[in-house]
């Protein structure tokens, strides 16, 4: 994992120091409000991604541009048997432009993370303990505590006020079929469509916010970015 001391940047990572799980070049990052030791896993732009246990793309960089992820190996390694992961979800847009996103989710799981299940073990089943938050710094948490439902739910998960639409945090809804649930999307000219609830790809919506609001449907967000460490962490 992401040695303290060190600032955000590209750093050459052996998870497991024991060959088992090949070195690999990743981004860490401090935040500006001091917690560190951030590896980031996992990120979309503007679309939808094909969840997979395998590496993607290039995810290596400060920049959310484009679909990247680490092998679900690797992530677990970084953290290691029997320890709980730290997730921070972080997306800098909507899929409308018209509202920028204003908190991140913090969860603590001490599950093995599986991107290709319902909850990406994450959130999976109604029987783990989490401790979930929604902040707009990690500084400014109160954890609460509360059983998995299945899929990612700020709102079920008692974190999300339900009234607080552009604060929700929404995927692999109800474990399934849907992993992307329909939401509104501008295009280049800022036409705004609406898109049809997707199967095979997963995102991350919001509840009915900006033009969603006027028929109760949300948005997606964009350019985000899933990152991971080790819980508890000390040092912050």
């Amino acid at each position: 994992m992401f040695a303290w001391g060190f600032g955000s940047g590209t750093y050459f990572v052996d998870p497991d120091a024991q060959d088992t799980v090949s070195t690999q070049k990743v981004y860490c990052a401090v935040l500006p409000d001091g917690s560190s030791g951030w590896t980031k896993m996992l990120q979309y732009d503007r679309s939808a991604y094909t969840p997979t246990a395998s590496a993607v793309g290039t995810i290596s960089t400060s920049s959310t541009s484009s679909i990247a992820k680490l092998a679900d190996v690797f992530i677990n390694a970084l953290v290691g048997v029997g320890k709980s992961k730290e997730y921070r979800f972080r997306a800098s847009g909507f899929t409308t432009a018209q509202h920028v996103p204003e908190q991140d989710l913090f969860v603590v799981s001490s599950a093995v993370f599986e991107d290709t299940i319902f909850g990406q073990g994450i959130f999976s089943g109604t029987s783990q303990i989490l401790l979930v938050c929604v902040s707009p710094a990690r500084s400014s948490c109160t954890f609460v505590t509360t059983a998995s439902k299945g899929y990612m739910n700020s709102v079920l998960l008692g974190v999300s006020a339900a009234g607080n639409f552009c604060n929700q945090f929404i995927s692999d809804f109800q474990g399934g079929p849907s992993r992307c649930l329909g939401h509104f999307e501008a295009d280049d000219l800022g036409n705004i469509d609406f898109i049809p609830s997707q199967t095979t790809k997963r995102c991350i919506v919001t509840g009915p916010c900006a033009e969603g609001e006027s028929v109760n449907q949300g948005v997606m967000l964009t350019e985000l970015a899933v990152w991971v460490r080790e819980y508890p962490r000390l040092q912050d």
